[in-house]
């Protein structure tokens, strides 16, 4: 497990949730769009961060998923 650190404001902030969310980040930056490994890492680190169960929406309307990646942006950004 990754070494965790609770926030001021008391959220718990898992840097490794954050190296993973780089990692795909970077990829869809180079290549963009989504390949099933970093499908599944979006949908894991958007379930660890936002304390939600693993859930893979649908692939055949990217518009959910396009929400959690900015909804991680968002997070990451603050």
């Amino acid at each position: 497990m990754g070494v965790i650190n609770v926030e001021k404001n008391g959220t718990i902030y898992n840097f490794k949730m954050k190296v993973k969310y780089n990692r795909v980040k970077k990829y869809i930056t180079k290549n963009r769009t989504l390949d099933k490994t970093h499908y599944n890492l979006v949908c894991e680190i958007h379930a660890t961060v936002f304390s939600h169960k693993y859930f893979e929406p649908c692939t055949c309307s990217p518009s959910t998923i396009k929400g959690w990646i900015k909804d991680l942006d968002n997070y990451y950004k603050s």
